[in-house]
């Protein structure tokens, strides 16, 4: 994952994470495959090695679930139509945030592996992009 979307974003508070975080709302599916769960909800920020979004529920620190993170690609070189690039994403769970509003929780997700799908797939239907 190194160098992947490493954005260099300072809003001036000492983070003591080692990569930069681009605040950027993607579009996010969430499932877990141990209950069979789906959140969907979007990223606050994301680094070059993971992301973090708001939840309704809470997750376990070390929670492994699957992903399907929808990245904008639009005014990229090479890319002459406006589409999207869909990760499929094996993540954990490493910090949970108690938040005082709705959604409830902030919670930071690591990005273990991931692929792009030949053909993109969002929310289980194929995109012809």
């Amino acid at each position: 994952m190194k160098g992947f979307l490493n954005f260099g974003v300072h809003d001036g508070v000492q983070d003591r994470r080692k990569n930069s975080r681009l605040p950027l709302q993607c579009p996010l599916v969430l499932w877990d495959p141990e209950e069979g769960s789906v959140l969907r909800t979007s990223t606050d920020n994301i680094s070059c090695e993971g992301f973090y979004c708001s939840s309704p529920r809470s997750f376990a620190v070390g929670k492994r679930l699957e992903a399907l993170l929808v990245v904008p690609c639009d005014g990229l070189s090479g890319n002459g139509t406006s589409r999207n690039l869909v990760l499929q994403c094996q993540v954990h769970v490493v910090r949970i945030d108690q938040k005082r509003v709705l959604p409830a929780f902030g919670v930071a997700f690591e990005i273990e592996s991931f692929i792009v799908p030949a053909t993109n797939v969002q929310d289980g239907l194929a995109l012809l992009a």
